[in-house]
């Protein structure tokens, strides 16, 4: 059976070699541009075993967050087994918690006309994105359909778009005019800070880790 060596990076490209001799290697990318969290499935042949295997990294962001974690030597498919064991219920959660927020977006209108009861999209919009930023943060995303655009802007720019929309939700509650103008400055921050960022990494500027 195949064995692989089985590594997820964030922002950093590798190079692997098994006793110097080299079995993968990252293609170089531009500058700003974000690679994000990327799960590595590199082919170890049985006749390799007792060898010596070295990951080198190359560090992409000196300001953010660059790692290599959750390293595995395993076959593709106890890998995924047990990846699915033991992430499926975080992921289950986090869906859970993006249908409350899309139930909740979908009945608040009626819940207005019909109940007279305020009930602001911004909390439906908060939990729509923290549920979203949490699934993709169990792996599960990565593992099923790869790095994505989508999966990208979810990881970097949902969490302050998930803040705005809480900063406008909160400004909806009794509050004193001082906190509520606070509130409602934040929220206006927050959202020109994250479309900013998405622009700017789109035209790679300035990738997502250089600006959030």
């Amino acid at each position: 059976t195949a064995s692989f060596l089985i590594f997820r990076t964030e922002n950093v490209l590798v190079d692997v070699a098994v006793d110097g001799k080299p079995y993968y290697t990252m293609q170089p990318v531009p500058a700003h541009h974000t690679l994000g969290d990327q799960w590595h499935f590199v082919h170890i042949p049985v006749a390799d075993s007792g060898k010596t295997v070295l990951l080198n990294t190359t560090i992409l962001f000196a300001q953010g967050s660059n790692n290599v974690r959750a390293v595995y030597l395993a076959t593709r498919g106890d890998f995924m087994q047990a990846m699915f064991a033991q992430k499926l219920s975080g992921y289950l959660v986090s869906a859970l918690v993006f249908l409350l927020g899309l139930l909740y977006l979908i009945s608040s209108n009626l819940i207005t006309r019909q109940l007279g009861v305020h009930a602001p999209a911004s909390f439906a919009f908060f939990c729509l994105s923290m549920g979203m930023w949490s699934m993709v943060q169990t792996g599960i995303p990565e593992l099923l359909y790869g790095v994505t655009p989508l999966i990208h802007l979810v990881t970097y720019a949902s969490l302050p778009f998930s803040v705005g929309m809480l900063s406008l939700y909160l400004s909806t509650l009794p509050c004193a005019p001082w906190l509520r103008q606070t509130y409602r400055v934040l929220f206006a921050y927050l959202m020109l800070h994250s479309v900013a960022a998405v622009l700017l990494d789109h035209f790679s500027v300035l990738a997502y880790v250089e600006t959030l």
